[in-house]
């Protein structure tokens, strides 16, 4: 199995040396950045498996970094390490395609948690979820799991990770309630359900999907139970 290559963004030299070291020892191949625009250049030239990204950064910030990678179809894993813990600040994290946000000081032990639990989720779920299945149609709707790619009526959605992950288990089941825990444990990994991620999330992909997001017409809200998928 390859190592871990991870980019941590961060204009304080002191938290990129700790983390580094931190990561460093778990077996991670660690790249450092003191910019977003430096890490938009490394990132332009190779790839990462995650990357940690401070929000607090003199030039361009953190939220406006995520921003330009996702705008790109850059859709690499992305966690918040940030001074900012306001729910605002972390909804506004989650809506621009951040995987998980920690607010700082943090411990490393944690960190490392999380970075292996989101990557060994999103390895469970491309290669186990949907390793026999080429293609879910619903409608004018089209997922292709084995290249994580969606398209209605022909033409490509672009969809996060998380995203694609969320609508293939609706489409997957059309018709049926999943509730959000249910959801938020088999897309995150996690049994610890964080509501304001979901909502977030479910969101963003009306915004992506629906012709009009007010009004959604497909993916669903059965109150006080879940989500489901109509085509």
């Amino acid at each position: 199995m390859e190592p871990i290559s991870v980019l941590v963004t961060d204009d304080e030299k002191a938290v990129r040396t700790a983390i580094k070291a931190a990561l460093s020892a778990e077996g991670m191949i660690v790249a450092t950045s003191g910019s977003a625009e430096e890490s938009l250049d490394l990132l332009s030239r190779r790839s990462f498996d995650i990357v940690l990204l401070d929000i607090l950064m003199p030039g361009t910030d953190g939220f406006s970094f995520l921003e330009s990678i996702r705008d790109r179809g850059i859709f690499v894993p992305v966690i918040v390490l940030s001074g900012l813990g306001e729910d605002a600040s972390m909804i506004k994290g989650y809506g621009l395609g951040a995987d998980d946000y920690i607010t700082k000081p943090f411990s490393t032990a944690v960190l490392v948690s999380k970075i292996r639990a989101l990557l060994r989720r999103n390895k469970e779920y491309s290669v186990e979820g949907h390793s026999l299945v080429s293609e879910i149609s619903c409608g004018d709707f089209v997922l292709k799991p084995n290249i994580q790619k969606a398209f209605r009526k022909g033409k490509e959605i672009s969809l996060s990770s998380k995203e694609f992950s969320i609508l293939c288990k609706l489409m997957e089941r059309p018709g049926e309630i999943i509730s959000k825990e249910e959801l938020f444990r088999d897309v995150w990994g996690t049994g610890e359900f964080d509501r304001t991620k979901m909502l977030v999330y479910i969101k963003r992909i009306r915004d992506k999907i629906e012709s009009d997001p007010s009004e959604p017409a497909h993916l669903m809200t059965a109150w006080g139970k879940g989500y489901y998928f109509v085509p």
